[in-house]
C-alpha cells in the first residue's frame, strides 16, 4: 500500500487575492494530514498566509523553476506525494488527490483545457478510465511521487519563465 504523506506547495508572485482564494479552496478540500507550503517568489508586498501554512519567501524573484525547486526542497523531507500548484489553481472536490496517489504513474499534471491555437493544442495520446495522456503539458498543478524527484531531480534553472513543466516531465518520462 502506498504511503499517504502528502504535501501541497503553491507558488505565487504579486497576486495576493488569488493566493487567498487558492488557500480558501485548499482549506475546503485538504486530504487529511498534509503539509502546505507557499513559496513567494519576490512579491513587492510579502505574501500573507495563515498560521497552518509554511511560508518561504524569495526577496527577489528567481523565476518559476527556482520557486518550484524551493517547493520540492520544503516537501521532500516529510512527503511521499508532492503536489505543486500555481496560485491560480486549486482543488474543487474532496478526494481530488486519490487518482494521482493511486496511479501507477510517478508524475502527472492537471492541464488547462486545450487551446484552440495550433501552437498550444494538446493531442490526446491515450486514455484510461482514470487518466488522459497528452503529447505535452500545459499544466497548472504538477504531481510527483517522491521516487520521480529522487531519480531525475527538480526543475532546470535555465527555464526561468516557461517550458519548465515540459522539461521536467520529459526527464521523468525518459527515466522510465
Amino acid at each position: 500500500e502506498k504511503s499517504m504523506r502528502i504535501g501541497i506547495a503553491i507558488t505565487t508572485k504579486d497576486r495576493p487575492d488569488l493566493l487567498a482564494q487558492a488557500l480558501s479552496h485548499h482549506t475546503k478540500h485538504l486530504p487529511g494530514i498534509v503539509e502546505v507550503v507557499v513559496v513567494d517568489d519576490g512579491s513587492a508586498e510579502p505574501a500573507q498566509v495563515p498560521d497552518w501554512v509554511h511560508l518561504i519567501r524569495h526577496q527577489e524573484s528567481m523565476g518559476i523553476s527556482a520557486a518550484k525547486n524551493r517547493c520540492i526542497e520544503a516537501l521532500m523531507p516529510h512527503c511521499d506525494h508532492l503536489f505543486l500548484f500555481d496560485d491560480d489553481s486549486w482543488p474543487t472536490e474532496d478526494d481530488w488527490h486519490l487518482p494521482y496517489v493511486n496511479s501507477p504513474e510517478p508524475h502527472l499534471q492537471a492541464n488547462y483545457a486545450p487551446a484552440v491555437s495550433r501552437w498550444n493544442q494538446l493531442w490526446e495520446v491515450y486514455r484510461t478510465p482514470d487518466l488522459v495522456a497528452h503529447h505535452c503539458g500545459r499544466g497548472h498543478m504538477l504531481y510527483f511521487e517522491r521516487r520521480a524527484i529522487e531519480k531525475v531531480g527538480g526543475f532546470d534553472l535555465r527555464f526561468k519563465w516557461g517550458f519548465e513543466h515540459l522539461e521536467v516531465s520529459e526527464r521523468v518520462y525518459a527515466a522510465g
